[in-house]
């Protein structure tokens, strides 16, 4: 319910809305769909278009009141815009269940063949530029669906084992030959889970339904601020709606929303609070009186909240 769970939200937004990985309003910029079918398998995922970078991993770790690994890597943490390295498969997973707490979504490391795909098969090796230190992430030319920094630049993290105890990574690093062919999609090795090598970094993805949710949730939100600016006590989050003390799971089969022409009010139901009785759930409507003008707003959020599709919310 709400009490505890809204008010963590809402810090926790407050905190690190300034400074995060992907912010709410730019996320879907950062991330691009892949869908592919092979041998006879479809794939259907999201992949951010650039590695995580150093000012990436800080902003996490700020919230967590921790610094950047230590050691540095040689290069040092100065440049923000180089990819995190020096990160175990452990810690990555750390990382992702923290944009999750953070977006309400699932985020998590590619599989290797998911990779691959990603990878789009490109031909060009990457320019080697040093052996001192990589590129910064959006640096180097994309593939055909946009993403950079898979032909070598570092190593990234996959989540499919080799032999039931190595992460298997891909792409090669900046640390490998001078000779060009050494860079590119195809490469691949094998390391231990617990491992922080400077050469291996990571980026992450998504299922198609928790791009859904999101961006379900980022439309009904604008729709609200239309609607209601001067409110502060509605919070939408991609598994549910929270009003005033109250929560409304998307995953309610019946219609949420209803409007009142005569009363110029938009109903929202059913809001689930906690009553005085122990453990027992009342559920109330809550009415939200609108302008006649944004009529038309009103039909929009009532089409579009009433219409979710509820599959992606189970």
């Amino acid at each position: 319910m709400k009490s505890l769970k809204y008010f963590f939200l809402l810090y926790f937004n407050l905190f690190v809305s300034h400074a995060v990985f992907c912010q709410k309003e730019t996320i879907f910029n950062d991330f691009v769909e892949i869908k592919k079918d092979t041998l006879g398998k479809q794939y259907h995922f999201f992949v951010s278009k650039y590695a995580v970078s150093v000012q990436d991993y800080q902003d996490y770790l700020k919230f967590l009141g921790l610094k950047l690994p230590e050691p540095p890597p040689d290069y040092g943490w100065y440049n923000k815009n180089l990819p995190l390295a020096i990160i175990s498969y452990t810690d990555f997973l750390s990382y992702t269940y923290w944009l999750t707490d953070f977006y309400r979504v699932k985020f998590r490391a590619l599989t290797n063949q998911e990779w691959t795909i990603a990878a789009a098969n490109q031909e060009n090796p990457m320019q080697k530029l040093s052996l001192s230190q990589p590129a910064e992430v959006n640096f180097i030319r994309p593939n055909k669906y946009g993403i950079s920094g898979m032909n070598g630049n570092v190593w990234e993290w996959t989540s499919t084992l080799k032999d039931n105890e190595y992460n298997i990574i891909r792409g090669g690093s900046f640390m490998e030959s001078m000779h060009p062919d050494s860079l590119n999609v195809y490469k691949t090795s094998a390391i231990h889970a617990s491992l922080k090598l400077t050469d291996v970094g990571f980026r992450v993805a998504m299922d198609v339904k928790e791009m859904k949710k999101l961006r379900f949730a980022n439309k009904v939100e604008k729709l609200l601020q239309k609607l209601f600016p001067e409110y502060t006590n509605i919070g939408v989050e991609p598994d549910a709606l929270y009003l005033n003390d109250g929560e409304i799971s998307w995953k309610q089969k019946e219609d949420i929303v209803k409007i009142d022409y005569k009363e110029m009010k938009l109903n929202f139901c059913c809001v689930e609070y906690n009553s005085d009785i122990k453990n027992k759930i009342e559920s109330k409507t809550i009415p939200f009186y609108f302008a006649e003008e944004h009529i038309n707003i009103v039909k929009e959020l009532e089409k579009l909240i009433n219409n979710r599709d509820l599959t992606i919310f189970e």
